[in-house]
């Protein structure tokens, strides 16, 4: 259980383009390291870094880039969301 008393936790790649999941994995390092909790995410998107994705082979999706008008202006700019479902 985190210091406030916090044990579950709800992210996504999706949510800042990664941001989310670095964000709780700092938190959770400085604050929670031992402790039980629990952590829900969501499948379908990776976050690829902007100098690997192959055209024709990862399917970008644009409109939630930074600079196609994402809701999360902080996101990082070096990756981008690739929907995938190929996940076993």
């Amino acid at each position: 259980m985190a210091p406030a008393g916090f044990a579950i936790f709800d992210t996504a790649p999706h949510y800042g383009l990664g941001l989310s999941e670095m964000r709780l994995g700092k938190a959770l390092q400085m604050h929670a390291k031992g402790k039980d909790v629990r952590i829900w995410t969501k499948t379908g998107r990776r976050m690829i870094p902007r100098v690997e994705i192959v055209e024709g082979v990862h399917k970008v999706e644009a409109s939630n880039l930074p600079e196609n008008g994402s809701i999360f202006p902080d996101s990082p700019r070096d990756v981008a969301p690739v929907l995938d479902y190929t996940a076993e």
